[in-house]
């Protein structure tokens, strides 16, 4: 603070670059509004005067591609964790009738091995109760309320197991995506969707490869994508190279990532190479139709009835 920067900022196409003395700091493809002749720069938090500075006329921006959005399946977060408590059948229900071709929920194994939906290691932030996940019995955890955290109307909602939820959902057209949070239980997944015979209803997702290869190991008819937040330098090749090759050593064709990581051209790469392309959690609705036109396979998002209602609008367009 209070002393002179280099600040250098590189724009093409939609994507753009910053760069502090030489540092690059931050980098998106979500330029979206130069196709409106808009381009900003801005400061947070502290007061800045530019000086020396040099601006160039940037070319025409291209268009988003018309691509066909009818391929980008929806899927809720959490369910329709906007509105309703996360990781509960009352979320993952609404979400289905929202539109929703999927419903994402996070599992935890009980200290007496049941599977149930719970997204952080611990119970505070969703429940009434505290403590771990793994610590409690089924029968503790149903003696919490999963809903009211959310808001009092939600009161009384329960924490769900596996079980539960698949059946809800089992033949509604809404695909099950279960993100696996913890070691150690993929058998017990694998197995509660082959006894209700879902095995080509579901989808499973997990940031821990291992548990990706247990998964295409154990059952190679589930779809399972590999989840990564990575930060990625590089050209876009080198970036689809490392991409690729952790797909490879987990034994999918599927990678779920942070729509951060995703520009058009990286999307493009990826799925000339064989994989397909879901991403989460996108809620702004300007990023929800560049992703759609740029041919990602799946976005999840909170806002389920944005998404599923701009889908709807570019359809009719």
């Amino acid at each position: 603070m209070g002393q002179p920067r280099r600040l250098r900022v590189v724009v093409r196409g939609s994507n753009v670059q910053g760069y502090l003395d030489g540092d690059l700091v931050i980098e998106t493809a979500y330029a979206l509004e130069r196709q409106h002749g808009c381009v900003g720069l801005g400061s947070s938090g502290a007061t800045v005067r530019f000086d020396d500075f040099s601006v160039r006329r940037l070319p025409d921006s291209p268009p988003l591609p018309q691509g066909d959005v009818r391929a980008c399946e929806i899927v809720g977060h959490r369910g329709w964790s906007a509105v309703y408590p996360e990781n509960t059948l009352l979320a993952a229900k609404m979400a289905a009738q929202a539109g929703a071709d999927g419903t994402e929920f996070d599992v935890y194994a009980t200290r007496d091995g049941v599977v149930v939906l719970m997204h952080d290691k611990t119970l505070q932030r969703t429940t009434d109760g505290t403590g771990e996940v793994t610590a409690k019995t089924l029968a503790e955890l149903r003696l919490l309320d999963a809903g009211s955290w959310k808001d009092p109307q939600f009161v009384g909602e329960p924490v769900p197991t596996l079980e539960e939820a698949l059946q809800m959902l089992k033949d509604s057209g809404c695909m099950p995506v279960i993100e696996i949070k913890m070691p150690g239980i993929s058998d017990k997944v694998v197995q509660a969707v082959r006894d209700l015979d879902m095995v080509d209803q579901v989808a499973v997702i997990a940031f821990d490869g291992e548990v990706v290869r247990e998964i295409r190991t154990l059952e190679p008819r589930i779809p399972c994508a590999w989840l990564s937040s990575e930060k990625l330098t590089g050209t876009v090749a080198e970036r689809a190279d490392w991409i690729v090759a952790q797909a490879k050593r987990y034994h999918t064709d599927m990678v779920d990532l942070n729509y951060n990581l995703l520009s058009r051209e990286l999307i493009a790469e990826l799925k000339s190479r064989g994989l397909k392309v879901w991403c989460w959690t996108v809620n702004d609705p300007a990023v929800m139709e560049a992703l759609m036109r740029w041919g990602v396979d799946s976005i999840t998002t909170d806002q389920v009835d944005v998404l599923v209602g701009l889908r709807a609008q570019l359809l009719r367009e």
